[in-house]
């Protein structure tokens, strides 16, 4: 979350941000089907959503992060559905990953696991990674391209600098699918 002093709704200081959990309520930054972005403020049992700009907090406002060279590359969630059982979960991404990959199914489990992981990482003790190795043409960046689509905030990449890194990160929290990363060895 980041506070811009510069920006004012109704007299209050709005305050970006990209996810909040606030008390049974929590806010999420979606894209709509015409690429704004907004924010969806609903409670945690799923009982009440709505889509809106500005969600009242406190003394201040929360509102979406201004649109930038960061925002536009991450492929945020366009829809709200109902949660269905993790297990439902895995196999429907299985389901995609199977049409997309031609991998052993326990190596597309590892990877509906991956995805599943990206988006409760907040709740995870650690942060997992997936590294795909293999000779060239082997499939490693329709992997990458796959896992782009169906990963929370997708962000694919040929290669980033540290800077961008951190600021990619510390800004939106995304899942970032790095394609033959040159970097990988740098800090």
């Amino acid at each position: 979350m980041r506070a811009s002093p510069q920006r004012f709704y109704k007299g209050k200081p709005l305050i970006e941000t990209d996810f909040f959990a606030g008390n049974g309520w929590l806010v999420e930054l979606v894209r709509t089907g015409t690429s704004e972005l907004i924010l969806i403020h609903y409670k945690v049992d799923g009982t009440k959503w709505e889509s809106c700009f500005h969600v009242p907090y406190g003394e201040s406002v929360l509102c979406p992060p201004v649109e930038d060279e960061i925002t536009r590359y991450v492929r945020f969630a366009h829809c709200v559905g109902h949660c269905g059982s993790a297990e439902n979960y895995l196999q429907a991404i299985d389901s995609f990953l199977v049409r997309c990959l031609d991998l052993d199914q326990r190596y597309r489990f590892l990877l509906a696991c991956f995805v599943l992981s990206t988006w409760v990482v907040d709740r995870l003790p650690v942060a997992p990674y997936v590294a795909l190795i293999g000779l060239p043409r082997s499939g490693k960046s329709t992997a990458l391209k796959a896992l782009h689509l169906v990963c929370r905030r997708g962000m694919i990449t040929s290669d980033i600098s540290s800077a961008a890194f951190y600021r990619a990160c510390d800004r939106l929290t995304p899942t970032i699918c790095i394609d033959e990363a040159a970097t990988a060895g740098q800090k």
